[in-house]
């Protein structure tokens, strides 16, 4: 820590630009208001070299642009859920109260009803620039009312381009380009390449036997991406018609079951799909015997080309787009946490006496010069402006501490730990180190659709109700998804599986969400 903010602080007062909070808080400029101090109850920051988020220069200039101190509740890490219920429970609030507001239980109109958070729409006139966001996005405006019209959080949003472009289908490009192969586009030509990888001596090792086309780990993460291809996803969503369906009990489940059956039978797939983990994984794909898999840009893609490259000269991961089969479109269905963003936000409580200046704080992150600091840090610090666009220093991009990109991203990058505001490609995608990145966030991000439903609150008796009932159902299709691709479950049986779900209660967890959505959708 010591050499970190030695080295840190030179560099900053070279630039007379401090990092570190060390001075007085100023007054900001003549004629604003005084600066006044929020409590504001939040995760604490990722990078452990931060005591808090005052320690970003980015939070400093935030400071002297509103004129608001913020001192930081941090829980413990692993207690922030604990935590955040016993505040509701006491009564002992702070000023701002971050939490997964979108979805907790009872909604929350009771927190509103309660007297524990604020309606925004009181103090429409100091957040003009995150109204003008919210009829831009009229998705967005409606998960964050309540059905009575009442704006309740000012959110964390992750542009599609980013949150629908982070996972996604992967290939080996060497693996290609041996056999003359052309990027899969379709479910029958990822069978087609599949059984290539198997029997043409795809990695060139003179072993025809050896290849690994498919794999799968964390039990089905990858083979499910292919879910899309037939229209369905492997829980809750919402259809076309707007009504709620569970996936795994629909007829494009069953025909995604059957080719992934086949796959298997084949040899296409990884035999211990349903065991693998990281390790396993990672010395398959760096003894070069793995062809394909469905993981993150980062810490699957620009993790494994590093060390691929350490120990091959040509080691290259690209991404496929997502594949077209029986529903006829690019369907993403791989999102569970809802559409458009992080369920959570950050809320105005009554225990705040000045809830206009803590609306308008908040609404300074969705301004141009709040989302600049949010993303990119401060000017000439962490970001200078490069034929028009702002492009990261080298304290960010080649840390004189040593720190990686990633690290140096928790440091000084406010957007890196989801506080609030909308986080943009422009600045994740310097974060990635290859141009094969990238074009697989772009290509991930380029769909006709994503599965998923909206992000709805049940009442506190609804949501016991779901969670009691989807208990036994999510754990009877894991068990049994498992042995139908792994043959130990003939697929002649897929109707009585069906019945017996339905039987444990899953048509009352539909109507649930089906009124919920309902709700959402007349808001």
């Amino acid at each position: 820590m010591k050499r970190y903010m030695l080295s840190v602080t030179v560099f900053l007062l070279a630039l007379c630009m401090p990092l570190m909070a060390t001075a007085p808080r100023e007054k900001v400029e003549a004629g604003a208001e005084e600066t006044i101090t929020l409590t504001w109850f939040m995760g604490a920051p990722s990078a452990t070299q931060l005591k808090d988020r005052n320690e970003m220069a980015a939070f400093q200039e935030i400071e002297k642009q509103t004129g608001v101190h913020i001192e930081w509740q941090q829980p413990a890490v692993g207690a922030f859920d604990e935590q955040f219920t016993l505040i509701l429970a006491s009564g002992e609030l702070p000023d701002l109260l971050s939490g997964d507001w979108a979805t907790i239980p009872g909604g929350p109109q009771r927190y509103i009803d309660d007297k524990i958070i604020i309606p925004l729409n009181d103090y429409a006139a100091y957040m003009t620039n995150y109204q003008k966001y919210l009829n831009l996005n009229q998705e967005i405006k409606k998960t964050v009312s309540t059905t009575a019209g009442k704006i309740y959080v000012f959110p964390f949003i992750t542009e599609p381009a980013i949150k629908n472009g982070y996972y996604g289908l992967m290939i080996r490009k060497e693996w290609l380009d041996r056999l003359d192969l052309d990027i899969p586009k379709t479910v029958i030509e990822w069978y087609d390449i599949l059984k290539a990888f198997r029997d043409r001596d795809a990695n060139g090792n003179g072993d025809p036997n050896d290849e690994l086309p498919f794999l799968s780990r964390f039990s089905r993460t990858g083979l499910d991406f292919f879910c899309g291809s037939f229209g369905v996803m492997g829980n809750f969503f919402e259809a076309a018609d707007h009504s709620v369906k569970f996936g795994p009990i629909e007829e494009g489940y069953r025909q995604w079951l059957a080719t992934m059956a086949k796959w298997y039978q084949e040899g296409l797939i990884d035999p211990d799909f349903p065991t693998n983990g990281s390790k396993r994984s990672d010395a398959l794909f760096l003894d070069d015997k793995a062809g394909a898999v469905g993981e993150f840009v980062t810490r699957t893609q620009g993790r494994l080309m590093d060390l691929g490259r350490e120990k091959y000269e040509s080691y290259t991961w690209v991404a496929t787009p997502w594949p077209i089969g029986p529903a006829g479109k690019k369907l993403l269905s791989w999102r569970g946490d809802g559409r458009l963003f992080w369920t959570g936000g950050v809320t105005v409580t009554t225990a705040c006496k000045t809830p206009d200046r803590a609306v308008k704080y908040l609404d300074f992150f969705f301004s141009e010069k709040g989302n600049r600091l949010l993303n990119f840090g401060v000017e000439g610090v962490t970001y200078n402006i490069v034929n028009g666009e702002p492009k990261f220093t080298n304290l960010i991009t080649n840390n004189p501490d040593g720190y990686s990109l990633a690290e140096a991203r928790t440091i000084f990058i406010p957007a890196t730990d989801d506080p609030l505001g909308v986080e943009v490609k422009e600045a994740f995608f310097q974060f990635l180190t290859y141009p094969e990145q990238i074009e697989g966030m772009e290509i991930w991000a380029d769909n006709d659709g994503v599965l998923g439903l909206p992000q709805v609150a049940l009442a506190d008796e609804d949501a016991q109700k779901v969670s009691k009932i989807m208990g036994d159902i999510n754990t009877y299709v894991s068990e049994n998804v498992s042995k139908f691709i792994m043959g130990e479950k003939p697929l002649s049986e897929f109707n009585d599986y069906v019945s017996t779900i339905r039987k444990m209660g899953i048509d009352d967890a539909i109507a649930v969400y089906q009124a919920a959505v309902k709700e959402f959708n007349a808001r």
